[in-house]
């Protein structure tokens, strides 16, 4: 799926941001198989963490894909975080202000140590636009149509009340979700 969605859009984006990427063998030898990601012709995977073991490799749960371009740059701030979970990007571009790109996959049943938990703790950038966007497997009446069950509410209520106070904006419509490629 990962493979048809980069060679689809190989012209139409310069930026493809995943959670929870394909991830799986691409390479075996009778001594060890080694795990990785999609890797295409055109695309440059960026992982969310300096290294990964191959022998034991811990699957990534953010992944970016960007496009190699003359007047564009895409640099990896591991000073900020490395985590498997938390992606963050400074994506710069000629005569545009750098903007901050963070990719987040949260898993809940982490409860205080999800991945937006340990982002609320983080010192961000204040000088330049950010950008979060992500799998955050929550549920709020600010962007659910339907009913909010209880089952992550309090870490909603958390989560939206940091988003608020840091000056973040909801960018998409209230119950509309991204759709699979």
């Amino acid at each position: 799926m990962v493979t048809k969605l980069l060679n689809h859009h190989i012209q139409d984006f310069d930026i493809i941001i995943l959670q929870e990427p394909a991830w799986g063998l691409i390479s075996n030898s009778d001594s060890m198989d080694i795990q990785g990601l999609v890797t295409l012709q055109g695309w440059n995977p960026i992982m969310p963490i300096s290294n990964i073991s191959s022998i034991a490799p811990k699957k990534p749960r953010t992944l970016t894909y960007f496009c190699s371009r003359p007047d564009f740059t895409v640099t990896v701030r591991t000073d900020i975080v490395e985590d498997h979970d938390i992606q963050i990007l400074d994506i710069n571009q000629c005569n545009q202000p750098c903007t901050t790109l963070i990719n987040v996959y949260n898993d809940p049943r982490l409860q205080q140590q999800s991945a937006l938990n340990r982002l609320c703790c983080t010192n961000l950038p204040q000088d330049h636009p950010i950008i979060i966007t992500g799998d955050f497997n929550l549920h709020h009446d600010m962007w659910v149509a339907g009913p909010v069950g209880n089952d992550n509410t309090r870490t909603a209520e958390s989560i939206v009340e940091w988003l608020s106070e840091e000056g973040f904006t909801l960018m998409n419509k209230k119950g509309e979700i991204t759709p699979p490629p």
